[in-house]
């Protein structure tokens, strides 16, 4: 269960280097204090050639999973989500990396 203060952003980065994905997460550290909330954790993927698609099919599932009360989630703006479980949206993440076609690059 979570609570309906929370929140789930889903997003990308445009760089795969690691100070760049530290700046979001400082970033999204500031806005959630704005708010008076706290980031409790991050889901980050291995670097890939493109996540748009990817990102595109994980908002478009939560989208519609919040239109059709699948899971009890609300959509607030274009990247976040309220009321699902961090461990849900992982899995969603999860679930349409097979349907992207996303291509990771080598370590």
């Amino acid at each position: 269960m979570c609570s309906k203060l929370s929140y789930v952003k889903v997003g990308r980065t445009k760089r795969e280097d690691k100070a760049q994905v530290r700046k979001r997460i400082r970033a999204h550290e500031g806005e959630a204090k704005i708010a008076q909330a706290v980031l409790f954790d991050a889901w980050i993927s291995r670097p890939c050639a493109s996540a748009v698609l990817w990102e595109k099919g994980v908002k478009a599932h939560l989208s519609a999973a919040a239109d059709e009360d699948v899971i009890p989630v609300e959509q607030v703006k274009a990247e976040y989500f309220r009321g699902i479980a961090f461990d849900t949206a992982v899995r969603v993440a999860r679930m349409q990396e097979d349907c992207s076609g996303v291509v990771f690059l080598a370590p």
